[in-house]
């Protein structure tokens, strides 16, 4: 059986194709695909932190005095500033691709939301292995779909967090760009397909609920918790099945029909 790459609406996959297409002929990730929010403004940038922030805040330790770490901020430092205007003494971030921008007054307004804060997280243009510092809790919000590889993210992550610290991590298992807004329908889409249609990005590892578990249980941390925030129906994930490539096929509907979840780990 070929599987479905139906629907892939033809604009989005045209799109891809030609961001694909200025890959090879060499233009930069932050020209090809960058998600620039200060374009939008600082109001909009400190609305989208906050907001971030407070989808995590509930699953994150008391902050007073802690390091922290997050994981491809993009170009918005807003969430580790709002962890320092809660208590944290010291925030990294951690991003590959995209441009940081300072935004005075985009810190500011979180200020004036949360209270004064000193100091600005610690901006690195590199990726999570090249982190030695020890820190006390690490977060992420829908980027653990994008990395090249999440065990090796979390074998990193668990390496530099001290005894007994968090991390927490925001994961969207939808589709994205061409297949975005349609659920699970990417499962469906072959690997060829799917290198010609998404390999001018890191996104998506196509990972999924259980494999990332699992992924973070044999990289050395313990699940806390797993939290699923947003479901496909049973129905759809067994009308999909027949089509999906294979090694979905074979997963339990449990771990299919999960489009966005929050994990608590901890380092024993």
């Amino acid at each position: 059986m070929i599987p479905s790459i139906i629907p892939v609406p033809p604009r989005r996959a045209l799109l891809s194709l030609c961001l694909n297409t200025g890959k090879k002929i060499g233009l930069s990730r932050q020209l090809r695909a960058c998600h620039l929010y200060s374009k939008h403004g600082a109001e909009f940038a400190a609305k989208t932190a906050i907001d971030s922030f407070e989808t995590i805040r509930p699953y994150l330790p008391d902050l007073t005095g802690m390091t922290g770490l997050e994981i491809g901020p993009g170009d918005n430092l807003g969430v580790a500033e709002c962890c320092m205007a809660n208590g944290a003494a010291h925030m990294i971030g951690v991003e590959q691709f995209a441009t940081v921008r300072d935004l005075p007054e985009m810190s500011r307004l979180i200020a004036e939301r949360y209270g004064p804060y000193r100091s600005r997280p610690e901006h690195l243009q590199t990726v999570v292995e090249s982190v030695e510092r020890e820190v006390d809790f690490i977060y992420s919000i829908d980027v653990l779909e994008h990395v090249a590889s999440v065990p090796d993210a979390f074998r990193h992550m668990a390496k530099i967090l001290k005894p007994g610290g968090y991390a927490v991590h925001s994961v969207d298992f939808a589709g994205h760009n061409a297949y975005a807004g349609t659920g699970i329908d990417f499962l469906t889409c072959p690997d060829w397909m799917w290198k010609l249609l998404h390999s001018h990005l890191q996104t998506t590892n196509r990972i999924r609920y259980g494999e990332l578990i699992d992924a973070a249980r044999r990289g050395g941390l313990a699940l806390i918790s797993a939290t699923p925030v947003i479901t496909v129906s049973d129905e759809r994930v067994e009308e999909l099945r027949p089509k999906m490539v294979a090694r979905y096929r074979a997963l339990p509907t449990e771990d299919l029909k999960i489009l966005q979840a929050i994990f608590v780990f901890r380092k024993p």
